[in-house]
């Protein structure tokens, strides 16, 4: 949140004013990121007026170019998904978390313990009349 104000200023606001402006740019954000997000509407406008019919039009202002990049993982990350899977372990966090500079384990999350169903067995048809 980018109030054009310099620290002092920012420090002789009040903590109720400050959290004014805050939830004011929760409700309706202002600065970089909307400016960009309204300039590209724009482009994709005018991308679309000139256009042949079903062409895709590009992303003209790309924020995080790796946000598309996935890591393959390895064959033993691979197994180890796999067998998580079958046993049920459902829930699993991609990576370790950093809490201040102490990096603390994620324990995978084991699925609900629900015993399966019984599979249905067929009803056998009454007779008719």
């Amino acid at each position: 949140m980018g109030l054009g104000k310099t620290l002092a200023e920012l420090e002789s606001m009040t903590a109720e004013e400050l959290t004014g402006w805050y939830a004011f740019y929760q409700l309706e954000p202002w600065g970089c990121l909307v400016e960009d997000h309204r300039t590209e509407l724009g482009l994709n406008l005018l991308f679309n007026i000139n256009a042949k019919k079903g062409s895709k039009a590009p992303r003209f202002i790309e924020r995080d170019p790796q946000r598309h990049q996935t890591i393959d993982p390895t064959p033993e990350e691979l197994d180890e998904n796999i067998k998580d899977f079958f046993m049920g372990k459902t829930v699993r966090l991609e990576a370790d978390e950093v809490i201040g500079e102490e990096v603390v384990e994620v324990a995978t999350l084991p699925a609900p313990g629900k015993t399966p169903r019984k599979p249905r067995t067929p009803k056998k048809a009454k007779p008719t009349k």
